[in-house]
């Protein structure tokens, strides 16, 4: 028979675990959130590049230029795979165009993405080109 002290755990070894446990998480679920808005910010970069192409094809085959250029003509969705940008054309004329991704998340780092038919990497927040770029 087992004595009254050999039954299980006490409720002290109790706490010591679970103190162990909301610390660990306590120090991990910063980074885990961090590394999830720069996951969705990459689907943002890479919906902005896909539509750059696409920009690039279609002055290819219309002697206008990017003039009358529309995500629906591109054959590009108005926001990302995961939904976590909304993607437009700002301006198109027939030599220049500049396309945007804003966030349908609270990214105050990065407010708005864009890119131009100079390759130029734009952005809007408080953060720098690489915070909201990359590299």
């Amino acid at each position: 028979m087992l004595k009254d002290s050999e039954k299980g755990i006490s409720l002290f070894e109790l706490l010591v675990v679970l103190s162990i446990v909301s610390l660990l998480s306590s120090l991990a679920y910063p980074g885990y959130v961090q590394y999830m808005i720069k996951a969705k910010r990459l689907e943002g970069r890479c919906a902005l590049l896909e539509l750059g192409s696409r920009m690039e094809q279609y002055t290819i085959q219309n002697p206008m230029g990017y003039t009358e250029a529309s995500l629906q003509k591109l054959n590009m969705p108005e926001k990302t795979e995961h939904g976590y940008y909304q993607l437009s054309i700002q301006s198109a004329d027939a030599a220049h165009y500049s396309i945007i991704a804003v966030p349908t998340f609270k990214d105050p780092v990065c407010t708005q993405l864009g890119y131009n038919e100079l390759g130029e990497q734009l952005y809007e927040g408080t953060g720098s080109r690489i915070d909201c770029w990359g590299n």
